[in-house]
């Protein structure tokens, strides 16, 4: 409103392009029929509009203090939750991509935000990484085998983190696992069983010629 001395003798309408003024005469009733009108503003509008708003930020403000104050489990339980969810992958075959799904990591985070999802970075991918590529001279028994894989998982001190084991289909292979790491589920390569089924198939079928 403008002032001329004490007393207010025209209301504005503040609204942005709109350049409409009302004499003030101690009441503002041709103001607020105007911005009803023209504007679709009420009373009950703006009080919405200002519930809509504080409720929001109250939210926004409760998710980020309950970011701030759950804590994530300690490693140990962190490890825990991990095995179990690496057995469920492993015994049921899925596909390690469930890790990568983001849908999964939400459904995850939505029943305990405690538990972090591990080896996925920022934008839900898996993350590799290659420990070491070593020679491995003869003799390639079982055993040596066996010793070969232990002496690797010491070295990094993933005793407790080495659930399974995917190779080819060596018996020799196949024998390490089952005479010496039989704590670790040992998968076959399926391109090796592949190649396998394939040759033996081409095998069979010359003997029909």
């Amino acid at each position: 409103p403008n002032k001329k001395s004490i007393e207010v003798t025209t209301a504005f309408c503040r609204i942005p392009g709109c350049k409409v003024s009302y004499a003030f005469h101690r009441s503002i009733t041709n103001l607020l029929d105007h911005l009803q009108k023209k504007h679709n503003i009420t009373k009950e509008s703006e009080y919405n509009k200002y519930i809509q708003q504080n409720s929001s930020e109250k939210k926004l403000i409760q998710q980020k203090l309950e970011h701030i104050l759950i804590k994530p489990y300690d490693l140990k339980k962190q490890e825990k939750i991990i095995q179990k969810l690496l057995k469920l992958i492993v015994r049921e075959e899925l596909s390690l991509i469930l890790i990568e799904c983001k849908w999964f990591r939400k459904f995850v985070n939505y029943i305990d935000s405690r538990f972090k999802i591990p080896c996925i970075n920022n934008d839900f991918e898996l993350c590799e990484t290659l420990l070491e590529i070593e020679e491995f001279k003869y003799e390639h028994t079982a055993e040596r085998i066996a010793q070969f894989l232990e002496a690797a998982i010491e070295k990094w001190s993933i005793q407790n983190k080495v659930i399974t084991m995917s190779t080819d289909n060596g018996s020799n292979i196949k024998a390490a696992f089952h005479h010496y790491l039989s704590h670790i589920i040992n998968i076959p390569c399926v391109a090796h069983t592949l190649q396998l089924s394939v040759k033996q198939s081409i095998i069979a079928a010359k003997s029909l010629f």
